[in-house]
């Protein structure tokens, strides 16, 4: 047999080989991840991945997207208060500190419009979010996703503006990021009009494709072995039985008997870890900040990727400390113009939006200077639960 016939038939060969090994591997993780799936991991603070979101949608539960306010160890958290006998739907959180609306919105890059309109979503926004002039590169390159950035570029639903947004900031962002490479070149290629980056692009499409395949059966396996870690004695989270004024009560009590040293109305502990120290330099310490970042640019793309997927979230414009706030200088006119931006973006794609400047100075809503306390997450608890009932 011809030398080179031969080298065809060993390619080929080993090709077709790899091919029924992936078909293989692809289906164990199927039936694996069935048999062992619980909605434990759903409950787990991290930035999801792609296979538990849509199983989440599948099993029906609420999407609640955000950044570290997501992890408040309080009772009130939601992680713990649904389903109820209200919502029965169960919740799935999505985010960690530096996550925020462009992470957010190449995490809904996998679904389709069809996948879409079963989604129920809600993104808390945080005031930090826009602080400085752009979002943290470190932060974003340390939670980035290939496989999210593939998805929403391969999602022909989203539209080529979004795209070339997602690019033109995800190269900027990784900028200063070692690695990536692959990331990079593709950003850049995406982004060019040019006749020689469009034949270039097309030349490499088949290698990004067989990667972003590549990646989907990672990101499987990785649920896999998250399953495994997990208890099987661990029991599924039961719908619990609420009643709001009563838990009210017992958040406000909370409150009281952690909050007593200072005049912020902020934990004991984190008063005495973070600012008792610091109280005297961090007075009019923020006086100049105007909350202009870049941030802005990349929630209007959230809502715009919303949009073209057909999902509609309910935008929870999250309050800050008013009283620390007012101390370090960010004046109640900044915020409530941030607030109010943020709440007519929303309204101005047809999304809802539940706004929470009035709560600035209720003592306990917030736990510390930025994240919501015992009070403030059992409010957006039944505002929650209000909100998905209906629907």
């Amino acid at each position: 047999m011809d030398k080179k016939l031969r080298n065809a038939w060993i390619v080929i060969g080993t090709c077709f080989g790899l091919g029924i090994a992936v078909f293989g591997l692809n289906r164990y993780l199927n039936y694996e991840i069935e048999r062992m799936y619980t909605g434990i991991v759903e409950r787990q603070y991290t930035n999801q991945n792609e296979y538990v979101l849509k199983k989440s949608v599948e099993e029906g539960n609420l999407l609640l997207l955000g950044s570290s306010e997501l992890s408040s160890p309080v009772e009130q958290n939601p992680v713990r208060m649904f389903p109820n006998s209200e919502c029965t739907s169960g919740i799935t959180i999505d985010g960690v500190a530096h996550v925020q609306s462009l992470l957010h919105s190449m995490n809904l890059g996998s679904f389709n419009k069809n996948e879409a309109s079963e989604v129920q979503l809600a993104l808390v926004v945080s005031l930090q979010w826009f602080y400085g002039e752009d979002i943290s590169s470190d932060g974003f390159g340390g939670n980035f996703s290939r496989l999210q950035f593939w998805s929403a570029l391969f999602n022909q639903e989203i539209s080529n503006s979004n795209k070339k947004y997602l690019c033109e900031r995800t190269l900027k962002l990784l900028s200063s990021v070692e690695g990536l490479e692959d990331v990079k070149v593709f950003a850049k290629l995406y982004g060019r009009g040019d006749v020689v980056s469009k034949v270039v692009f097309s030349m490499l499409k088949p290698f990004y494709s067989v990667n972003y395949q590549l990646l989907k059966l990672t990101d499987k396996y990785q649920t896999y072995n998250r399953l495994k870690t997990i208890d099987s004695q661990q029991l599924e989270k039961q719908i619990i039985n609420i009643n709001w004024e009563q838990e009210m009560k017992r958040a406000e009590k909370k409150g009281e008997q952690l909050c007593t040293n200072n005049e912020f109305y902020v934990e004991d502990e984190y008063y005495d870890t973070y600012l008792k120290d610091r109280i005297q330099e961090l007075e009019r310490s923020s006086a100049e900040e105007k909350l202009i970042s870049a941030e802005k640019q990349d929630f209007i793309c959230f809502l715009s990727i919303c949009k073209d997927l057909g999902i509609r979230p309910y935008i929870v414009m999250m309050n800050t400390n008013g009283y620390y706030y007012d101390y370090i200088g960010i004046d109640k006119d900044t915020r409530n113009d941030l607030y109010n931006w943020v709440e007519g973006q929303a309204e101005s794609y047809g999304f809802d939006c539940l706004n929470l400047s009035e709560k600035e100075y209720e003592p306990y809503f917030m736990r510390d200077v930025m994240h919501l306390g015992w009070k403030g997450w059992l409010y957006v608890d039944q505002k929650l639960t209000e909100y998905f009932s209906e629907d």
